[in-house]
């Protein structure tokens, strides 16, 4: 059995290695899924409620920070998994309940599918290998265990699929070293389009094309590269259609993106050392590091085109993402199963001290990747903090959430239901809020809703005070604490809250989670390395009380929008949209005339004040006083 242009055979035993290197990377990997263990990161909520955008009829979305082929990919997986998981509603039924009740059916979904892009991604790298003759097990070996992959695997988002398509696109490239057909440079150009449709800069695998076929001493003007450039052109285009649909919005979209990731830094160091000296060596270790130099200049001396092809792509791509501003340590995620592969060819140049060299890369790398999958079987400070809330605090209650937008606890409340509010009301072809309210009418919450009242307008709010807490009336006082800067309350906050409110639960991570190392720029809570006595990921995290809780009330679907389209009609006003605003707030009292949500009719006074209608607002406020909650 021969492999592309390897002719050495596959025995029985590479077999057996190859699927017993995947069954680790998947166990190394899967512990991430579950949104009962692992926190939501703040880009997840892209590839949650965009594919489910779609499904409700938004045909493109209108955000173009990432290309749309991942959220049509999710959405047709969530298609599959909603028709078979359905309990006798309608399709657009089912998929409102998912979006509104049940969105974590989803999380757990787009996780699955990065672990299964990852697991794919180690198979793919031993076939690259395999093909630019280096050693495909031990390649692949490598990425299963690389520190950085295992971290971001089951991460719903687009840098792991990305990889996966940027490795596929390189094996294409490589390929024609020896295949040179039309049809061999078309594929390697769909393959290129689909990388940039994953993430853009997956465009720059693109430079292993004319680098294997210039070196291949192949003519410089040949229409096989315009068939390429073709098939990359239509593979991008066909996958992510609102830049020819939408391409003001999609030209707005990319020029802010572009103004996140020019020229400059926002880390303490410039971009290039970062990912030496944090992303790369993070990933294989210093010794993998410095085998992966050595394997670069080995392949460079040795001016084989396929090599060459790896090669440049791997300096492109680290020249790019070293000068950008931001420097996340998941950008260099393509760069890593290219690293293995360099690091297996200057192995395979240590002769007798290969071993010793395989031991050197291996054994940190493994240890670095277990204790990420051990930190993930254990729920995380933030989930911990949300499951407390579901059962001790009443639904309908104010929370005043400091620290910061990244730490809060993953409770469900009224201001996110108003943002999907907000996006499925502004297309024509998607179901209308008396649609969604027919259906949401039928299925209770799941779990109590709250209000959190930090969000993105009054960040300022964040590091908490004594001073907000009383000038909001809040019920419950939320705080969290981390070496990361996303999670900082101001230095006197516990000593000012003591007067107004009494601690209920702690959550900590253990004793060493402000020693580890981690990527400061990212608000994923789990470190990179330096994990020591660190018990579970996340800040440190405090409950306090300030309100005894009322006796509990069953509430309706209609009770939490009615509540989320009464905090969007006060957001609505502060932004001068006054008639939009009391346009809503109307539609959020009759929608519930009975109402016995005392805060409804609170923030509803609240508005009219700022309205300045003085009669409703002490309308609104005589009907509060009567409610006890």
């Amino acid at each position: 059995m021969q492999t592309g242009g390897d002719s050495r055979q596959i025995s029985w035993h590479q077999y057996a290695g190859g699927v017993a290197i995947l069954l680790l990377a998947a166990a190394l990997r899967i512990p991430g899924v579950s949104p009962d263990i692992a926190a939501w990161h703040p880009d997840e909520y892209n590839f949650v409620f965009w594919p489910l955008l779609i499904l409700l009829g938004e045909q493109t979305p209108p955000v173009f920070y990432y290309p749309h082929l991942s959220y049509y990919v999710l959405a047709a997986i969530n298609a599959i998994h909603l028709g078979l998981a359905g309990m006798g509603d309608s399709f657009a039924a089912s998929t409102l309940l998912r979006y509104f009740w049940y969105p974590e059916q989803s999380l757990a979904i787009a996780r699955a599918f990065g672990v299964a892009c990852a697991v794919a991604t180690v198979g793919v790298t031993g076939l690259l290998a395999r093909r630019l003759g280096a050693n495909g097990l031990l390649a692949a070996g490598l990425m299963a265990v690389c520190v950085i992959h295992v971290r971001q695997s089951p991460v719903a988002g687009a840098d792991v699929p990305m990889t996966l398509m940027f490795v596929l696109a390189l094996w294409a490239a490589v390929r024609l070293e020896s295949a040179e057909t039309a049809c061999d440079y078309l594929l390697a150009g769909i393959l290129v389009g689909l990388a940039a449709a994953l993430k853009y800069q997956g465009a720059l695998v693109a430079v292993a094309v004319p680098v294997v076929h210039l070196t291949s001493r192949r003519r410089i003007v040949d229409a096989r590269i315009a068939v390429a450039a073709a098939g990359a052109i239509g593979g991008f285009l066909l996958t992510t259609p609102g830049v020819l649909l939408d391409a003001g919005t999609f030209g707005s979209g990319f020029t802010e993106l572009w103004a996140h990731v020019s020229p400059g830094t926002v880390a303490e160091t410039p971009g290039w050392w970062r990912h030496l000296s944090l992303s790369l060596w993070t990933a294989y270790g210093p010794a993998g590091l410095a085998l992966c130099l050595a394997g670069l200049g080995l392949v460079i001396q040795r001016q084989r085109p396929a090599e060459l092809g790896l090669a440049a792509t791997f300096l492109l791509y680290f020249a790019v993402i070293g000068s950008a501003k931001l420097t996340f340590v998941r950008y260099a995620l393509p760069l890593a199963p290219l690293a293995a592969i360099l690091i297996v060819v200057a192995i395979g140049r240590c002769r007798r001290w290969a071993p010793v060299a395989m031991v050197a890369v291996l054994a940190p790398s493994l240890y670095g990747s277990a204790r990420i999958a051990d930190l993930r079987l254990r729920p995380d400070t933030r989930v911990a903090a949300a499951s407390w809330m579901r059962d001790h605090i009443a639904a309908g209650a104010v929370v005043c959430n400091f620290g910061g937008w990244a730490g809060d606890p993953a409770a469900r409340t009224f201001e996110d239901v108003w943002w999907k509010i907000s996006q499925l009301v502004r297309s024509a072809d998607t179901p209308s809020l008396a649609e969604t309210l027919a259906v949401l009418d039928r299925v209770p919450p799941p779990v109590p809703f709250v209000s959190y009242v930090v969000q993105t307008g009054n960040q300022d709010l964040a590091a908490g005070s004594r001073a907000t807490v009383e000038a909001l009336d809040c019920d419950c006082v939320t705080t969290h604490e981390h070496v990361l800067s996303f999670s900082t309350a101001a230095p006197d906050l516990a000593r000012e809250l003591g007067g107004v409110a009494s601690v209920r639960a702690r959550f900590e991570p253990g004793p060493a989670a402000d020693r580890a190392r981690y990527d400061e720029l990212d608000a994923l809570y789990l470190p990179l390395s330096g994990f020591g006595d660190l018990r579970v990921a996340g800040p440190d995290m405090e409950i306090w009380q300030r309100h005894a809780a009322p006796a509990p009330r069953m509430w309706t679907g209609r009770d939490v929008i009615a509540r989320a389209l009464m905090r969007g009609a006060r957001s609505l006003v502060d932004d001068g949209e006054a008639e939009a605003g009391l346009h809503l707030l109307q539609q959020a009292l009759s929608s519930v005339p009975d109402s016995r949500d005392r805060q409804l009719f609170r923030g509803a006074a609240d508005v009219f004040r700022r309205l300045g209608l003085p009669d409703p607002a002490r309308a609104s406020d005589e009907r509060a006083a009567v409610l006890e909650f």
